[in-house]
C-alpha cells in the first residue's frame, strides 16, 4: 500500500522529493515538506508548498492501512484535492483500495521562548506528556493523550482516516523549528515552537486552556510575518515567496488580473474580484506597516468597504450599462505605492516562457553557492 502513495505523490512532488527519501519520515516519526506541482510537471508548474504526515494502521485481521495525511494551504486546496482525485488509480489489485478523504482539524501553533514550557503546563494531565522532556529535531511528531479537562465529543470521530488529530482522545504535536542549524540565535525564537493537530471538537477548549491557564497570547498575520522575516535565516511565506504560482501571481499582481479574467457571467467577475480583495488584505498584513494601529490595513478594508457601496449604489440605478472603464479603480494601499510600483507582474521577471521557467529558492542565494561549488573551486575577490 505504501508503494501505491510514494508512486501518487511522486507524480506531483517529483521522484527526488526529499521527504520521500528519509525512513523517519515514512515510518511517521516526522513529518516531511514538500512543494506540490502538477501532474507529471515537476519541477514546474508549482502549486504551493505542503507538509506530509505518513501512518500505518492494522485493521485487526492481519491486514494494514497505510495512510498519508497532507496539509496545504487554504487557498489551494480545492485544486489539490482534485489533482488527487484525477491522480488516484483505479486498475489497482482487488486486495488494495486507495480513498481520498477530507477530515475536520484544528490547527494551533504556540511559538516563543516558553512554548515548550507552555505547552506542558497546559497539557500536563496529558498521556505520554513526558516526551516533550526529550530534544526533537524540526517536524517531529509526538502523539498525547487529550487532557480529561477538555470537552470531548466521541460521536463526531472521522475512522476513515486513523490519524491522531481525528480522534478527539489524543493531540498530535509537531515540532516546529525551520532553522535549527541556527536554534542558538534569538532572531529564530518566534518563529519556533510547536504545532498542535487535535480534532475540531476539542480545538477551542484548549486555545481557550493555552490564553486563561498557560499565559499564551493570540497573535495575528502581522505579527507571524514579522517573526518570518525576523528569522535567521528568513523563512518563506506562501504566496508571497511563490511568484510563479497562480496564487503568488494573484498575490503580487495587486488585481490588475481581474480585468483578464473578468468573463461575461457574473459570477465569474465576483469570485475573481473576491479572491483579490482576500489577497489584498493579507498582503496589506504581510507587507504593509507594523505596530498596534495598523494604518495601511485599517484604509485598505475601508477602500473594499466604499467600493462595495458604490457597487450596490450603481447596481441599483442600472443593470449592465456601466462600462468597465467606468468602475472605479481597484487600488491596493501599500508602501509600494508610494514607490509607483504597487504591482509586480510574473512576466516582467522572466524572459522565457513561465511554464518552463524553474524557481530556486533558498537563503539568499546558498542554492547557488552549492551550485559553484559543485562545479568547481569558487573564487571572488572583495570589492
Amino acid at each position: 500500500p505504501m508503494q501505491t502513495l510514494f508512486f501518487i505523490l511522486q507524480r506531483l512532488c517529483g521522484s527526488d522529493a526529499p521527504f520521500l527519501n528519509e525512513e523517519s519520515i515514512i515510518a511517521g516519526k516526522r513529518s516531511g515538506e514538500g512543494l506540490i506541482h502538477e501532474i507529471d510537471a515537476y519541477p514546474l508548474q508549482p502549486i504551493g508548498p505542503a507538509t506530509f504526515m505518513f501512518g500505518c494502521s492494522s485493521n485487526g485481521d492481519g491486514s494494514e492501512n497505510a495512510h498519508v495525511s497532507i496539509l496545504i494551504h487554504p487557498a489551494i486546496h480545492q485544486r489539490v484535492v482534485s489533482l488527487l482525485t484525477t491522480i488516484l488509480p483505479t486498475d489497482l489489485d482487488t486486495n488494495y483500495k486507495v480513498s481520498l478523504s477530507t477530515a475536520p482539524l484544528a490547527l494551533l501553533r504556540i511559538r516563543g521562548r516558553a512554548s515548550t514550557s507552555t505547552l506542558r503546563e497546559v497539557l500536563r494531565q496529558a498521556e505520554n506528556v513526558g516526551l516533550l522532556d526529550n530534544d526533537v529535531n524540526h517536524g517531529a511528531l509526538i502523539e498525547l493523550g487529550a487532557p480529561p479537562s477538555l470537552t470531548v465529543a466521541p460521536n463526531n470521530v472521522t475512522k476513515s482516516i486513523p490519524n491522531a488529530f481525528t480522534n478527539p482522545s489524543s493531540i498530535l504535536l509537531k515540532s516546529h523549528q525551520p532553522n535549527q542549524s541556527y536554534q542558538h540565535l534569538p532572531h529564530n525564537l518566534a518563529s519556533s515552537g510547536w504545532d498542535i493537530l487535535c480534532h475540531t471538537s476539542i480545538g477551542s477548549s484548549l486555545f481557550q486552556s493555552f490564553v486563561n491557564n498557560g499565559g499564551a497570547c493570540a497573535i495575528g498575520l502581522v505579527e507571524d510575518a514579522r517573526a518570518h522575516l525576523e528569522a535567521y535565516p528568513p523563512l518563506l511565506i506562501f504566496p508571497r515567496d511563490y511568484p510563479d504560482t497562480e496564487e503568488g501571481k494573484a498575490y503580487w499582481e495587486g488585481g490588475t488580473s481581474v480585468a483578464v479574467t473578468k468573463k461575461e457571467g457574473d459570477e465569474d467577475v465576483k469570485q475573481s474580484m473576491a479572491t483579490w480583495k482576500d489577497w489584498a488584505v493579507i498582503r496589506t498584513c504581510v507587507d504593509g506597516s507594523w505596530g498596534r494601529i495598523n494604518t495601511q490595513l485599517k484604509r485598505t478594508v475601508r477602500h473594499w468597504k466604499e467600493h462595495e457601496g458604490l457597487e450596490r449604489k450603481k447596481a441599483e440605478k442600472e443593470k449592465k450599462t456601466a462600462t468597465h472603464d467606468e468602475s472605479p479603480a481597484h487600488k491596493l494601499i501599500t508602501k509600494g505605492e508610494m514607490k509607483d510600483a504597487p504591482s509586480i507582474h510574473w512576466e516582467s521577471l522572466i524572459s522565457t516562457d513561465a511554464k518552463s521557467t524553474i524557481v530556486v529558492r533558498g537563503s539568499f542565494g546558498i542554492p547557488f553557492l552549492q551550485l559553484l561549488h559543485g562545479c568547481g573551486r569558487l573564487c571572488h575577490s572583495p570589492s
